[in-house]
Order: C-alpha cells, then structure tokens, then sequence
C-alpha cells in the first residue's frame, strides 16, 4: 500500500474561457515560490518543471501542483469558476482524460512570484478560508493554485503518493488512467488542415487513412509498424473523376472484434455502397457492394434495398444453399423509416433495426400500395413495426403506432411514438405505456435500452435523460449512442464537444452506473469495448486511448488503518493516522520531531470514533507468525494469511481482551460494502 501525500498542492485550472474572470479577481499579497528540485511523477507521467507553462511550485516547504483544466481532470478532479462571489468550487468525480501536458519553450527561471487570491473556495460542498489557511490557495500565471492538506490530499481527493531519492515524489489518484498510443504523422487531413478523425480501434490493432488514402494497419504494441491492407479509390462522380485526388470519403468501425471499412462510390442514384472487412492478417474480404442493406443471422441472411427510390417488395431472404427469394407482403416497403408530410411530400431514411427471433422477423414497414391507392379508411399513413414469418411469409403490424426506431432486448420490444416510450411483450402481444417523456411539439430523439434501463434523448435540448427524467450530462448535447461490449453489456454515449459538456463520452453498464466518463471528445463509431477493456481514438489528445473500465465506486475496497477489537462477527475499529518520518511534508505540518518518532513513526489518533463492521467467513487474515502456531519453517518470514477467525484469535491472544481505547497496535483493513474483506498486521508496528 502507497503512503499518502501529506501536502499535495494541486493546480486547479480554470476553464480558459474563463481565465480573465478568475485572474481578475485574484488579487492580494505576493508570496516567493520556487520550483522543486526533485522529480515529481503524476499517473505514470513525469513532469517537466523546467519547460512547462505551470510548472510545480514549493512555498513554505510544502509542494504545489499546476492543474489545469486538463490536469485536474487527470487526476479526478473537476473544477468550476461562477464568479468573484461565489469563487471557486472543486468536485473529485473520478473524471478522467488523457495526459495533456502544458509544454514551454522558454525555460522556467527557479525563483518565481505568486499571489494569495481572496476569492471563496468550496471543495466537495465544504468551505475553505484562504485567508486563515496556513498553506493558501496561489494564483499563478493567471492559474488558480490549490494547496493540499493531509485532509484535501486523501480524504477529500482519495490521493496516494510515494517519496523517495531516486524517484522524487509520485503521486496516483484513484481515477481510470487511459495508456495512450501516439500515431504515425502521416495521417489524412480535411481541406481545413485538420486531421481526420477516421481512426479506429480493436484490441489489437489501430486503422487510420494515410495521406496517401490508404488505410493503414498497426499493430497497438507498436503503432509505429505500419502496413497498408486497403487502397481507397479516386473519388468519382457518375462516370468522371472528381480531380484524380480527392479520394472517397471513408468510414471505419470495429464490431465483435473485426474491423470494417465503409465508403459510397459514385453519384448519389448510380453510385454504390461499399463495405469491406479488414482482416487482422492485412487481407481484406468484400461484403457488399450493392444498395441493399445485409444483416445475416447465421445460416439465414436478410437484405433489403436501401439506395434511391425504394418501393414496395424490397425485403428478400437466402438460407443455407438457397437463392435469395422474396420475404413478406410485397406491398410494403421493408427497413425504412417512411413518411407521408403533411404537404404531401414524400420520403425518409432506411433503418438498420432488423431482429429474427425464432421464425419472425421484426422490421420497420410502410404499405406504399395502400397509401398509393388511398384504401385506409382513417387516411392516415405512417411506418409501423411488422412481424414477418420467415416460413410462412404472414406479415402482420404489431401495432398501429408510427414508429421509425426500435430495439428488442430479451423478451420485450421498445420503441417511441409520440412522445412516448412504450414496451412489446414478444411473448404474448401486450403493448404498454412506460412513460410519456415529451409533449408537441417536443419529440424523442435517440433512444436505447439497456438490461431494461431506458435512455433517450430530448428533441428540443438534445440532452440525455433516464426514464425517470433525470438529466445524465446536464446541458450535454447528445451526438451518439450504441451498445458495445461483448455481449452488448454497454452503453456508449457521446456528446458534442460545447461549453456546457461535462463530459464527451460516457459509458453506462447494465446496472446504470457510469463505469467510465471524460470530458476528451471522442466519436461513437471508433469505440470499441471487449471484456472490460476501452478502447478509442480520442479526437482532444489525438491519441489511441486505452482504459480498464471502473467498477462502481462504492464497491471499490477501501483502505484503512486503526485499532481492532473482535467481538463474535463484529470487529469493533477506531481509525488512526500513521505519520513515518520519512513524511517530511506532514511531518512539517504537525510540528514533529524525531524524538516524538523513536520507532521511525507515530500515531495519532484524534477523533477517538469506533465504528463497527461485519465479519464474514471470506475475510482474510494476514499476519507473522511469531509463535509458529501455523508456520512450521522457523528461518521464514513467518508470514502467515488465513480465513480462519479463530486462528487470527489464537494469534492476537490476550491482545484481543483489552477494550479498543487501550488499544496500541494499528492494524490494516480492507471494507467494501460495508463488509471487511481482509486484516492485515504488519510486524514493523508490533514492536
């Protein structure tokens, strides 16, 4: 277990958009600073305080951090600026984003000026007066400085650190770190300059469109071995060449762990859809090269016309060892999200919502004969839901609704129709009502279900809420949304990259938790997820982004240290704090000498609370075997662990007997769900 950081005083940096605002109210005393003369690593990523534009600072001794917005973020923090009267608020949400250092060409001189803002301060809902703070919050470089107290560095912000000659001071927050992948330099570019973001991953290898308009391959341990598996065409419309060096507009994505390559060639009418995977041996396999849509369900494919001018009888069917054949009432058209406008217009888009369970298929209709002919007895025409036998070809509406997305998730079929979110049983035709989320001339957008979690998206505001109404990403305009995961167990959001945007990417599991947030943008289609791994091309950093996602925090263990007493099933425990000389920052803080430590340590303990937790037959008990109870190798360390209460019991002995506020020996538990799931006695406290 990491010692914690006493002092870790951390850079909260502003929002640039608001840099001016908060600088202008950061005035006061001027107080010298330095820089540190050691090395300070953050997350794996080591500082350059010499070359930086908000390089570490030491004042009084203690050492002060540059978070900037990217910074904070990268250590789980989040911080916001409402003005000179309400100040500064600081948030630890477990936010995370790629390591996106502020580098300098100029060298930064070790002697610097700070100033002692007055501004209000709140961190995690709590007040703090900077003026009676012995270590204050700093204003430099028009950057809010924020100083940390053993109370704000772990309690508040759940921090972990190590010191030492060699390393310097190394510092982990509890946050997911993303390793990051630089790609090679040659990558396609937009007319503007910029790059494009037509990058997609797997778990092992990256694709990406080369200048060249190739699409190249490289492998994630090594991005820069690169290999060509794909040439782009010329773009050309009906049968001339654009310029000869424009090439077709691509799309990559990855799904069950394969990589695809998606393009239209040609002119709007005569042009044709292409796509392609790419397999991981740099081979590639045609798929389709049609305008029909495909969806195969093993031995059974189903298409469906999907380029210009559809018509009625356009769903077909190939099974095992037979042509493709007609499906379905010819007189409707099949996969497309169809619409009669009140201008008597015509038109829409054609849909991918296609599901066979069992003998049927279910997919969006429209009866473009009925309509033609003008046979409904309501005059009224919209796209529904159709349930198609694959066998007997009987096709039936399920419901008389307009309906133009849906999805089936176990046995029950969602979809939205004014305003409404409603629920189909598979099993026996009941439709009903799970909620009305939006009233004319308000509409859902997007929506998906998850483990039977509704999301969905407001047309008027384009954010996402949950099926009780409750905003997910307050003022986030939702850009996408797909369920990922090898068994679809996630839900993948994504958010357009704006001022209000907390975060531009969220991942939700079945539970509802969010299991992985940033504020870096990314795009939904090059997302990919296998077991509880991320991976993505992350459009702020530019960089291949790789991520374990987190389980939900209040199921994350947590770390203690304090006094013990068992009773039965309950361990009776009292927290204490361990401060080792080697805690100089601390140490510092509490006024310590060495004769106050004569076994390299001390223990405080303050608060004198007990608390009580659960006992099980799972917890485990780590301690040295001094007696050789359970230890039969006396020239070993003696380490013993064990599940067994009773021999922990036998070890403690009459130690057990005192009550807990006499008690001297700190012991290390681990809690999560309430529950103690292990004990540790460590012999350097014992003696």
């Amino acid at each position: 277990m990491k010692r914690r950081l006493p002092y870790l005083v951390l850079i909260l940096v502003l929002v640039m958009t608001i840099l001016a605002a908060a600088y202008g109210s950061q005035t006061g005393n001027k107080v010298s600073v330095t820089l540190p003369e050691f090395k300070v690593t953050l997350n794996g990523e080591e500082v350059n305080n010499s070359y930086s534009k908000y390089p570490l600072l030491v004042y009084k001794g203690i050492t002060y951090f540059p978070m900037t917005y990217h910074d904070c973020r990268f250590l789980g923090l989040e911080s916001y600026w409402r003005g000179n009267t309400e100040g500064l608020f600081i948030e630890a949400t477990d936010v995370t984003v790629a390591y996106q250092p502020y580098r300098s060409s100029v060298k930064n001189k070790r002697y610097q000026t700070a100033v002692i803002p007055g501004f209000p301060i709140m961190v995690n809902g709590k007040a703090v007066d900077n003026q009676k703070e012995e270590y204050p919050l700093l204003a430099f470089r028009e950057i809010t400085y924020f100083p940390m107290t053993w109370n704000f560095g772990v309690n508040e912000f759940r921090w972990d650190y190590s010191f030492d000659g060699q390393n310097g001071l190394v510092i982990d927050s509890d946050n997911i770190k993303m390793i990051q992948k630089n790609l090679p330099t040659n990558r396609a570019r937009n007319a503007d300059g910029t790059l494009k973001n037509n990058v997609a991953v797997t778990n092992t290898f990256v694709y990406y469109e080369d200048t060249m308009g190739q699409i190249i391959q490289a492998p994630l341990a090594d991005t820069s071995r690169t290999k060509a598996v794909y040439q782009l065409p010329a773009l050309i419309y009906g049968w001339q060449d654009v310029d000869g060096k424009t090439f077709v507009y691509a799309s990559l994505y990855a799904e069950d762990g394969q990589m695809f390559l998606a393009y239209h060639q040609g002119g709007a009418i005569m042009g044709t859809d292409y796509l392609i995977r790419l397999n991981d041996d740099g081979t590639t396999t045609l798929l389709n090269d049609t305008r029909y849509n495909i969806k195969n369900f093993g031995d059974i494919s189903i298409k469906y016309w999907a380029g210009p001018a559809p018509g009625p009888g356009n769903l077909f069917i190939q099974g095992k060892d037979v042509e493709w054949h007609p499906l379905g009432n010819q007189d409707l058209l099949y996969g497309w999200a169809w619409r009669v406008r009140e201008d008597q217009s015509r038109g829409g888009g054609s849909s991918k919502d296609v599901y066979l369970v069992g003998d049927d298929l279910y997919i969006l209709g429209f009866d473009i004969m009925a309509e033609a002919e003008n046979t409904s007895t309501t005059g009224i025409y919209t796209t529904g839901i159709y349930k198609v036998n694959i066998n007997t070809n009987e096709t039936v509406r399920i419901s008389e609704r307009e309906v133009t997305a849906f999805q089936i998730e176990g046995e029950h079929l969602y979809y939205a129709s004014e305003g409404g979110i409603y629920r189909y049983s598979l099993r026996d035709g009941t439709e009903e009502l799970l909620k009305e989320l939006a009233k004319a001339p308000n509409k859902i957008g997007r929506f998906s279900v998850l483990n039977g979690n509704v999301y969905w998206q407001d047309g008027l505001d384009q954010n996402l809420y949950n099926l009780k109404g409750e905003n997910l990403n307050s003022g986030a305009e939702l850009d996408g949304m797909k369920l990922c995961g090898d068994n679809e167990e996630y839900l993948v959001c994504t958010f357009k990259e704006t001022p209000p945007s907390k975060y531009r990417l969220m991942v939700f599991d079945r539970k509802g938790d969010v299991v992985f947030k940033t504020s870096d943008k990314a795009y939904s289609p090059y997302i990919y997820i296998t077991g509880k791994m991320l991976y993505f091309y992350n459009t702020t950093s530019e960089t291949v982004c790789i991520g374990e996602l987190d389980e939900h925090p209040e199921t994350k263990p947590q770390s203690l240290a304090g006094h013990i007493v068992i009773a039965g099933d309950t361990l009776y425990f009292d927290q204490v704090e361990i401060v080792r000389r080697e805690d100089k920052e601390r140490v510092s803080e509490l006024g310590l000498k060495d004769i106050d430590m004569p076994s390299g340590y001390i223990i405080i303990n303050e608060n004198k609370e007990e608390t009580v937790f659960e006992l099980t037959g799972e917890v485990k008990y780590i301690f040295t075997d001094m007696d050789l109870y359970f230890v039969k190798e006396s020239d070993s360390d003696r380490l013993y662990t064990t599940t067994q209460k009773a021999e922990f019991l036998k070890h403690l002995g009459k130690l057990n007997d005192f009550p807990l506020s006499q008690q001297t020996i700190p012991y290390f538990i681990e809690v999560q769900n309430g529950k103690v799931i292990s004990i540790t006695e460590k012999f350097g406290y014992t003696i």
